[in-house]
């Protein structure tokens, strides 16, 4: 794949975050794990946390460990690079996390 057209995915996959459907989310972020994971050769720590929230099916006895996770997901921000897509990915999840309930 080319560089561009690889730009091209994340891009596109970025904005699918802003969706306010769990599955679209979720399969958007195991996808931009694999993209991270060959292009940075490393798995991202944010991309997995996200992950995490999006398999932890909302409910009372979850909302504690949802807590956590956005708690650890919004502490990982400063630490990426602001030239890296991962720094793109957060508004656009961050809203299509909160979208359901705005």
């Amino acid at each position: 794949m080319q560089k561009g057209e690889e730009l091209q995915m994340v891009e596109a996959l970025i904005k699918n975050l802003r969706s306010s459907s769990r599955e679209i989310r979720n399969i958007s972020l195991q996808c931009l794990s694999v993209l991270h994971e060959r292009q940075y050769g490393a798995r991202s720590e944010m991309i997995d946390v996200a992950v995490t929230i999006e398999d932890t099916e909302p409910t009372l006895d979850s909302a504690r460990s949802l807590s956590m996770y956005a708690r650890r997901f919004a502490a990982l921000y400063p630490s990426v690079p602001k030239d890296n897509w991962v720094s793109k990915l957060t508004p656009s999840y961050l809203f299509g996390l909160y979208n359901p309930y705005i």
